[in-house]
């Protein structure tokens, strides 16, 4: 289990600087627009350590341990054993 899964909520500064999965450009790309943006803010570079085309694909590395991710508050009906949802704070 990953040492943030049992907090309540984590800061995005916080997310950003774990490994992070994300979606595979062109499919996800207004959404590591977000990200990039976010992390700039907070001079953060993000680290991607997997990508993958498919919402599948993202939880299920994340379910191996391979990095965290950030998904839309509706996604949580995706999420799959392994997986610890948590509400994002500090992000616009």
């Amino acid at each position: 289990q990953h040492p943030l899964a049992t907090r309540s909520h984590i800061g995005i500064d916080i997310l950003l600087r774990e490994p992070l999965v994300l979606g595979t450009l062109p499919e996800y790309s207004a959404f590591r627009r977000i990200i990039q943006e976010e992390a700039a803010k907070h001079g953060i570079k993000p680290r991607v350590v997997q990508e993958t085309s498919t919402s599948d694909g993202i939880f299920a590395l994340v379910a191996a341990g391979v990095g965290v991710s950030l998904y839309a508050k509706g996604s949580a009906q995706l999420v799959r054993s392994g997986v610890a949802i948590k509400p994002v704070t500090g992000a616009e």
